[in-house]
């Protein structure tokens, strides 16, 4: 399942092969310093997502504050989801394996990245 996404991506949007980390989870090094993963935990759903940014551990209460501020009004704009794991900024898109054509796939990555840039231009407001 995996595999079918990577080419789909690397045929359509000219990404270079990424990286592969297991036979689950690969990454895109892309411009701007962002990397998207690719994890397939199971045959049912593939998780795109990025890392945003490592959370301040001096003002992490403060910060996320914003940070769920700021979501709760954007969720009725975008589809990206945004979470905090292992202290870092996460955004992410989970979609079912039942949902993958390649237009779907690539509407996915288009829009996740899209989304990325918009934080990361939020986040760069509140540091």
């Amino acid at each position: 399942m995996l595999n079918q996404i990577v080419n789909v991506l690397c045929n359509n949007a000219n990404w270079k092969t990424p990286y592969f980390h297991s036979e689950k989870k690969c990454s895109f090094f892309l411009e701007k310093n962002l990397e998207l993963f690719l994890f397939a935990p199971n045959n049912e759903q593939i998780i795109f997502y990025i890392p945003l940014i490592k959370l301040p551990s001096h003002d992490y209460y403060s910060f996320t504050k914003i940070i769920a501020q700021k979501a709760t009004g954007m969720y009725k704009k975008r589809t990206s989801m945004i979470s905090v794991t292992e202290n870092t900024l996460m955004l992410h898109k989970i979609v079912s394996t039942k949902e993958l054509e390649q237009n779907i796939i690539i509407h996915t990555a288009k829009e996740l990245l899209n989304d990325a840039e918009l934080w990361k231009n939020i986040i760069s407001t509140i540091k």
